[in-house]
């Protein structure tokens, strides 16, 4: 099972990226106790910010919010083409003001996908909780038991 979201390390509003990342990380804490040795979910953030996330600045940004304490949450610099693409496919609109991070706009997709990789759920915005995304991917774990 994945769980997907899209970030960019420079967001500069709180409710945005820094919002999912702090709760991918309270999901992944919550999935941990109940599951200590399952290993069937991973977690992946995607960046949309190709040219400044570099794999250094994505290291660092895991550490500040506790990712590199899971072996299963990844970060992902994807094709430019592709990750547009795809991103697309889901909702995800990003309009990129090339003069400054701050007139970037976006929305907020995560993206729940099970073992055969259909897509079973899709978070809108930010108003969910750790809890929720805790509770859905625990639904997928136990009908994939």
């Amino acid at each position: 099972m994945l769980v997907i979201t899209f970030i960019y390390t420079r967001c500069p509003v709180p409710d945005f990226c820094p919002r999912l990342s702090l709760r991918f990380r309270s999901a992944l804490d919550l999935l941990g106790a109940e599951f200590p040795i399952h290993s069937e979910y991973q977690f992946l953030s995607i960046t949309f910010d190709r040219e400044h996330d570099t794999p250094e600045v994505l290291t660092n940004y895991a550490e500040r919010y506790g990712a590199n304490n899971f072996k299963n949450w990844n970060f992902l610099i994807p094709n430019e083409a592709k990750s547009d693409e795809f991103a697309s496919k889901v909702g995800v609109v990003v309009t990129r003001d090339d003069k400054s991070v701050l007139n970037w706009d976006h929305n907020l997709r995560t993206l729940i996908i099970d073992q055969s990789g259909v897509i079973k759920t899709i978070l809108v915005g930010n108003l969910w909780t750790a809890e929720q995304l805790f509770d859905e991917v625990k639904l997928l774990l136990l009908k994939e038991d």
